[in-house]
């Protein structure tokens, strides 16, 4: 799976998040963000972040969590009951896409992080899925939590 940002073009980035090594002697943490994982995912990346010295500050973190607070908070208000998104929404996930892109451009260290992650393709199977936002909210908490917890600065 490619997971380059911009379209077709890879700008030296690596494919897979899971392919992607700062150091050959310590391996990639496999995260497949599941309903019963994402806590244990959202620790491996990090553990794998500080091992790596590539820890993402915190700030950094939080900004992503911001954009998608204002999703959640928009989803937890409609009156919308059915587990299907509202178009407006699926554009506001994928302009978060968009943003991720951004700062990955703009910071090699974010890049690396969201490879690790695996952020963007758990962005991509939001779909227009309620419980598919969810999953992904809860996994940027654990992301956001374990980067402090394991020492995320706020540089």
């Amino acid at each position: 799976m490619n997971s380059s940002y911009g379209g077709n073009r890879n700008h030296g980035r690596s494919g897979g998040g899971n392919n992607y090594q700062n150091r050959p002697d310590i391996p990639a943490p496999d995260v497949k963000v599941t309903e019963t994982s994402y806590v244990d995912d959202a620790e491996k990346v990090i553990l794998y972040l500080k091992e790596s010295k590539k820890l993402i500050t915190t700030t950094q973190l939080r900004n992503i969590l911001a954009m998608a607070a204002d999703i959640l908070n928009q989803i937890l208000t409609s009156e919308n009951k059915s587990d299907s998104l509202e178009q407006e929404l699926v554009e506001r996930i994928d302009y978060l896409r968009v943003r991720c892109a951004y700062a990955a451009g703009r910071d090699k260290e974010v890049d690396k992080f969201l490879q690790i992650s695996r952020l963007n393709e758990q962005i991509k199977k939001i779909g227009n899925s309620k419980k598919r936002f969810m999953l992904f909210y809860h996994y940027m908490e654990a992301l956001v939590a374990y980067n402090r917890f394991h020492g995320g600065s706020d540089i």
